[in-house]
């Protein structure tokens, strides 16, 4: 199967990827979905820049020290709430 993502040109694939994180920061896309995104579709990226600036989202460099292994490591539910917060949408 062809993945549909590494036809984009690079400038397009940069700033899907970069959507597809605000979207997890603002609590929009789970992490557990970003992940398998990220699983799915890393492995073909072609260029070096953009495959370096995702998987600092896994890490937590360049993002504000969120990450979406931090999350999954515990921090979920503190980093989530604090999303939200930020976007005005946290319930109480």
């Amino acid at each position: 199967m062809v993945c549909l993502l590494s036809m984009l040109p690079a400038p397009a694939r940069a700033q899907l990827w970069f959507t597809l994180w605000e979207m997890t920061q603002d609590a929009e896309l789970s992490v557990p979905d970003y992940l398998e995104l990220v699983r799915r579709h890393l492995h073909a990226e072609k260029d070096f820049g953009i495959a370096s600036r995702v998987a600092d989202t896994l890490y937590g460099r360049r993002t504000l020290n969120y990450s979406a292994l931090g999350y999954l490591s515990g921090e979920g539910r503190a980093w989530r709430d604090l999303r939200l917060a930020e976007a005005g949408r946290l319930e109480t």
